[in-house]
């Protein structure tokens, strides 16, 4: 019999299995617990890191975590329809990758001058314009 090539994060192991054989009831107890004790403190971590955070953006913080854990509990949902089709191999590595990307679209959003296009804002040719992100540039 061919072994699964699907692997999963030990973490989501006991939310996976619960949802299999215990019901909604235990499996959302045991996401519960999985969100509080791996997910939301790398969630915190990549925002306090990403957007250095002063007393000016704080009131953004809770905003930016509760999208970037909707946006993880969506590729939950995902896996937990397709189990045989997907995996997640790092739980906490899609958590701090999703609101790595919620961060770079916040500031986006706060300073669209700083993402626009080099040539756009110095003169210079065109093919040494380069795309600046919230990362550096391309």
């Amino acid at each position: 019999m061919k072994e699964s090539s699907i692997q999963n994060d030990d973490l989501l192991e006991p939310w996976l299995q619960a949802l299999r054989t215990r019901g909604e009831a235990d499996a959302e107890s045991a996401l519960a617990l999985l969100i509080e004790a791996h997910i939301e403190p790398v969630i915190r971590s990549v925002i306090r890191f990403k957007l250095r955070l002063d007393s000016g953006v704080r009131a953004d913080e809770a905003d930016l975590a509760q999208e970037a854990l909707a946006q993880w509990l969506a590729e939950l949902r995902k896996l937990s329809a397709e189990p045989e089709v997907r995996s997640i191999g790092d739980a906490r590595g899609l958590a701090a990758t999703i609101t790595y990307r919620v961060c770079c679209g916040w500031l986006r959003r706060r300073s669209p001058r700083r993402f626009m296009p080099a040539r756009s804002r110095t003169t210079g040719s065109e093919r040494s314009a380069s795309w600046l992100t919230c990362c550096g540039s391309w």
